[in-house]
């Protein structure tokens, strides 16, 4: 089973570049499965034991250049 089945176990994310610009990542809505932190193939992982990881993503300047304003 690879990244391509991996679905989030979250409905909608709303990231915060400080209390200025905020990004709405919602499935179906401006972003697909697989945009930004939606998608697995978007994360670094490394593997901490037998059956722990940590997974790592890391925002972009292009990221906080297409978030909009805060209302």
């Amino acid at each position: 089973m690879g990244s391509e089945s991996f679905v989030p176990p979250i409905n909608a994310t709303i990231v915060f570049y400080d209390n200025i610009k905020c990004d709405t990542f919602k499935i179906g809505l401006n972003s697909n499965l697989y945009d930004g932190p939606l998608g697995m193939a978007n994360y670094e992982s490394k593997k901490l034991g037998t059956n722990n990881f940590e997974f790592t993503y890391r925002f972009t300047e292009e990221d906080y250049l297409n978030a909009l304003d805060c209302k």
